[in-house]
């Protein structure tokens, strides 16, 4: 989700009904060993390159991780102990673009 890996984001593409939204939380930091998450241009380009448009890149409130009910995020206390970013996409779409950005 990231960006790096083409064959992960043509997975995803290929889930995707025409049209369609999807929503990711993700929570990285410097102790996970990968790199941190990247700006909304790199991402909306590496999205991009599988049909699907970067609507949304920003930092999650503590009401949308709780609504996710993952007991993995309440492990790790996501959204207090460590940060959490909220990934919005839209497949089949016109590709241009950032609606709104962290």
């Amino acid at each position: 989700m990231l960006g790096d890996d083409d064959a992960v984001l043509a997975s995803v593409a290929k889930l995707l009904a025409p049209a369609a939204h999807a929503t990711v939380l993700l929570s990285v930091v410097a102790r996970d060993g990968v790199p941190p998450v990247p700006g909304p241009d790199e991402l909306s380009a590496a999205y991009a390159r599988q049909g699907l448009r970067l609507v949304e890149a920003r930092p999650a409130t503590t009401a949308e991780v709780a609504a996710a009910s993952s007991s993995w995020a309440k492990r790790l206390r996501a959204g207090t102990a460590r940060p959490v970013t909220l990934l919005r996409w839209r497949s089949g779409s016109s590709c241009a673009g950032v609606d709104a950005q962290t």
